[in-house]
């Protein structure tokens, strides 16, 4: 497992389904534990501590009802938030059994995501510092992130952010690739290869033409890339959104 994620189990024996919630959670705060058995579930709960618990209602021949009562009769796991995921629409069952969410197959990603995000840091405050020198940039950058859940802090170069990062409390981090003196790869380097700074999500905010084996660097070590060249308000609030919430935040709903 990967320590810089958060574990989330899944109790699920569909093939397909969990192919899709392995696609939904790449490139997310989170990662899999899967369960496909109730026995295995309950082996998994002795062994990890999960953020989270998807939970599928008809595995096979077996009802994950009696798995819901006991997690939440059970000092050890009643308050680890259950999200029950299925075909059947009993929601007032699972709601009573003591389930925080329900969903019909097929949930769909992003409000999936905002929905384990809101319940396993909902009531935590949510920092966001920005590292860019363009104070342009830094401003439009805040306006598009206007929302009461957020703290905004700004840093004007890349030793300015670094220090912000492991004195602050930092819940993610936009990141500029174009900056003088340290740039945002070297920021990038650093961030990861500190202790105290490699499980903060860095999305990249960057107008840089990146070439493959930059794109590849990022990929790997940024939860999303977004670019600053000028576009449809909607479809920059929109690509924001999702970075936020593949980041592990929980922005307001937008009218």
């Amino acid at each position: 497992m990967d320590a810089a994620l958060y574990p989330i189990l899944v109790v699920e024996d569909n093939v397909e389904t969990l192919f899709t919630y392995e696609k939904y959670f790449q490139g997310s705060c989170y990662q899999m534990i899967i369960a496909g058995s109730l026995c295995q579930a309950r082996e998994a709960l002795q062994v990890f501590r999960p953020v989270a618990i998807l939970l599928d209602i008809l595995l096979d021949k077996q009802s994950t009802w009696t798995l819901i009562a006991e997690m939440k009769g059970n000092e050890a796991t009643q308050n680890i938030p259950l999200i029950v995921i299925t075909v059947i629409d009993n929601e007032r069952k699972a709601r009573a059994l003591g389930a925080d969410a329900f969903f019909i197959k097929p949930a769909e990603r992003l409000p999936l995501l905002h929905k384990i995000n809101a319940l396993v840091k909902g009531d935590l405050p949510q920092k966001v510092l920005i590292i860019d020198n363009d104070q342009v940039a830094r401003y439009l950058l805040k306006e598009y992130l206007a929302d009461p859940n957020f703290t905004i802090i700004e840093a004007e170069s890349g030793q300015e952010g670094l220090a912000l990062a492991q004195t602050e409390t930092i819940d993610a981090i936009f990141l500029d690739l174009e900056m003088p003196g340290m740039n945002g790869f070297e920021v990038l380097k650093q961030l990861k290869s500190n202790p105290d700074t490699k499980n903060i999500s860095v999305i990249v905010n960057s107008s840089k033409l990146l070439d493959p084996q930059e794109s590849m660097y990022i990929a790997q070590n940024a939860i999303a890339i977004l670019s600053k060249e000028s576009q449809h308000h909607e479809v920059a609030s929109g690509k924001l959104r999702e970075a936020l919430i593949k980041a592990g935040l929980i922005p307001i709903a937008r009218d």
